[in-house]
């Protein structure tokens, strides 16, 4: 088999270079042009593409042929005309991708999603992504948004306009500062100038991680409103902001000359959102930033003081009614599109079968799956020779109570214990013949 993988690479190798030279015009200076040495990453990755797509046992699959071609063009070495393309596999591969029709490689190579869909236990949507956050960084400086350290944004709809004004410098900065090839900074900025999106950085302290995803998600779901309803909403944080920062409240505070103790005047809006920037960033920012904040100091509070939810909760639902029926709706909304990794707290055997911190999960080999996965494992158990008669038993009944008598019919068979056979049997009417 390595003598056949060896024989192929090398016949791979001498396709290439021999494609490659019956073009003249991808023969190259030592210092070409941008646009020539793109000419010549374009004309090679397709060459490459080519070469595989046109093997048998690839053909037709492309996400087959693009993980073939990369590890062709891993072990590939140009020939010293063309040595100029050592240099640039990477961008190569970002060609060979576009050809492929496979997602962006900022998303695939840099998104920092776990494999299994959660970050700090949350549920990932597919509209959610995690990069460097020295990318967001660079994104902000260019736009003109940098005012604190951002964890979280939404992409909202841009004009034509503001996508083009900001595309160049952006992509400049990322590859001025960063490792990151033209392409991938051109995909990047495609992450941020696509509705929809919402982007977290890879710094973002676990302690926080839930508020800052739930605060962008508000800001998601409130774009998904008909316009009407956007209306109403916009109008009453309004009205509502405007009566917090004019209504007058008393709160202690220390006389500056005395040191003693005093009764001070503070707005509503002072009192009830401490932070600073984040009443400017209410103020003065979008105005789905009141609800964002509303509903992640709801359901995620941060462990520092800046905003009383359930104050500023109360005096919105009287003063604003069909604006809240509105908002309950987008926050409901928020909350149940929310899931957890679920965690067991041992894996029990009852009379129930596995059993689950969540009833609508199962627990297997120390951790929470959904019904189906967990369908398929327990039958796995029973057709494995080399599971214990113990763990087999707790698989049949588990598969009774979840009401799967089919799939312990078929596996009857399967079984060489006659004590598991005997108990299948209990439920299912299957005798030994």
């Amino acid at each position: 088999m390595y003598k056949r993988g060896l024989l192929f690479l090398l016949v791979f190798i001498i396709f290439l270079q021999s494609s490659l030279a019956q073009d003249s015009c991808l023969a190259v200076s030592q210092n070409p042009s941008e646009e020539q040495l793109n000419q010549l990453i374009t004309e090679s990755a397709t060459r490459i593409w080519n070469v595989y797509s046109q093997i048998p046992k690839y053909s037709g699959n492309n996400n087959e042929i693009f993980k073939a071609a990369l590890i062709g063009l891993e072990n590939w070495e140009p020939e010293p005309k063309y040595a100029i393309l050592a240099n640039y596999k990477e961008r190569i591969a970002d060609e060979l991708r576009i050809l492929a029709g496979v997602s962006g490689s900022c998303i695939d190579n840099y998104s920092l999603n776990a494999k299994d869909g959660y970050l700090n236990g949350v549920k990932l949507n597919t509209n959610e992504y995690v990069i460097s956050g020295e990318v967001i960084d660079i994104y902000n400086e260019v736009t003109g948004h940098q005012t604190t350290r951002i964890y979280g944004m939404y992409t909202p709809e841009q004009s034509p306009f503001l996508v083009d004004f900001y595309k160049g410098p952006f992509i400049e900065g990322l590859m001025s500062r960063t490792d990151f090839s033209s392409s991938q900074s051109d995909c990047f900025y495609t992450l941020f100038s696509t509705e929809g999106n919402v982007i977290l950085r890879d710094d973002t302290p676990e302690s926080i991680f839930s508020h800052v995803i739930f605060h962008e998600r508000v800001h998601y779901q409130i774009s998904l409103l008909d316009s009407t309803s956007q209306r109403i909403l916009e109008e009453a944080k309004e009205i509502f902001i405007e009566w917090m920062i004019n209504q007058k409240e008393e709160v202690l505070g220390v006389n500056a000359e005395t040191k003693e103790t005093t009764a001070l005047t503070r707005s509503f809006f002072e009192k009830n959102i401490p932070n600073g920037q984040l009443r400017f960033d209410i103020q003065h920012g979008s105005w789905t930033e009141f609800y964002a904040g509303l509903g992640a100091w709801t359901e995620h509070p941060k462990p520092i003081e800046g905003f009383d939810a359930l104050r500023i909760s109360y005096q919105f639902k009287i003063r604003h009614p069909e604006a809240e029926v509105i908002w309950k709706q987008v926050f409901n909304s928020v909350r149940e599109g929310w899931v957890e990794k679920r965690e067991c707290i041992d894996i029990y055997y009852l009379d129930n079968g596995y059993d689950c911190r969540d009833e609508s999960a199962l627990c297997i080999e120390g951790g929470c799956v959904e019904e189906n996965s967990a369908i398929s494992h327990l039958e796995n158990i029973l057709l494995d020779p080399n599971q214990s008669e113990e763990l087999k038993k707790n698989a049949v009944i588990a598969l009774v109570n979840l009401g799967e008598l089919q799939i312990l019919r078929d596996v009857f068979d399967y079984q060489n214990s006659d004590s598991i056979r005997r108990l299948i049997g209990r439920f299912t009417q299957r005798t030994d013949k």
